[in-house]
């Protein structure tokens, strides 16, 4: 009986271990999780979504961002490592990035005027590459999106806004939240 009082405890103990172990795993293994936004507090409006998913790039993580008047924009990231990037939406992200010497070049990409930024920190190899825009099928407040890529050039981040407009501009995105 005693014997039996201990086995018990250990052996949910062990099958606590061994889930938190296989969660891990899939997290180390690149395996997608998408995490969806928590619903605003009643009363709050949550600003559509820039989504890189039509892109081709799974979504990881979501964070809401309070922008003040009841409204919520929000940071997804996309793909992990070298692959990782991020959209912002209803919010200036820049700030993050100013220690990093980026070049400004503004081009028109489907009808918007969208500001491409690349470069890196002074010491490092890796390329950033930002797009940055005002979408203007979004609401009010929510119009400034961007887009924050590691290891990709200006070209590769203005073909990945490209899509991301496309899929904005499409019928389908007029009924999707």
């Amino acid at each position: 009986m005693r014997l039996l009082a201990v086995l018990v405890p250990l052996l949910a103990l062990a099958v606590g271990i061994a889930a938190v172990v296989e969660w891990g795993r899939s997290q180390a293994s690149g395996d997608s999780v998408t995490v969806e936004p928590a619903p605003g507090p009643a009363g709050y409006r949550v600003c559509p979504r820039a989504n890189l998913a039509a892109a081709g790039f799974e979504p990881r993580n979501r964070t809401l961002r309070n922008l003040g008047g009841r409204v919520q924009g929000h940071s997804t990231d996309y793909g992990t490592g070298v692959d990782a990037i991020s959209a912002h939406v209803g919010y200036d992200a820049l700030d993050a990035l100013e220690d990093l010497d980026l070049e400004r070049v503004e081009v028109g990409v489907l009808g918007r005027r969208v500001a491409l930024l690349s470069g890196g920190a002074l010491q490092s190899r890796a390329p950033v590459g930002v797009a940055q825009w005002e979408e203007p099928t979004f609401p009010e407040r929510c119009q400034l999106i961007t887009l924050i890529a590691r290891s990709r050039d200006r070209p590769q981040v203005r073909s990945i806004a490209q899509r991301v407009i496309a899929r904005l501009d499409s019928p389908a995105a007029a009924s999707t939240p």
